[in-house]
């Protein structure tokens, strides 16, 4: 054991690729992606994502109407609201 030392095993430069997580939210299989930029693995995420249920399509949900819908309106347009 002493004749033949153990190399080093710790990490000496970076990795090439860093490996990206994405949840498929309860519509597609989640997915560990090893990438080099987060714009790469997002497009190799969209190229292998896969349904967990095929025989039900994905609903499109817009959420910018229920955001709009959820901001409270500014003092100055709520009936009888005093602005100083």
């Amino acid at each position: 054991m002493l004749e033949n030392p153990i190399s080093n095993k710790m990490m000496t430069e970076a990795p090439d690729k860093k490996e990206f997580h994405f949840s498929g939210d309860g519509i597609w299989r989640n997915k560990a992606i090893l990438a080099e930029t987060r714009e790469e693995a997002e497009k190799i995420w969209h190229s292998v994502k896969q349904l967990i249920n095929p025989e039900k399509p994905p609903v499109e949900v817009d959420t910018t109407t229920a955001i709009e819908q959820s901001t409270p309106a500014p003092a100055s347009e709520i009936e009888g609201g005093v602005v100083e």
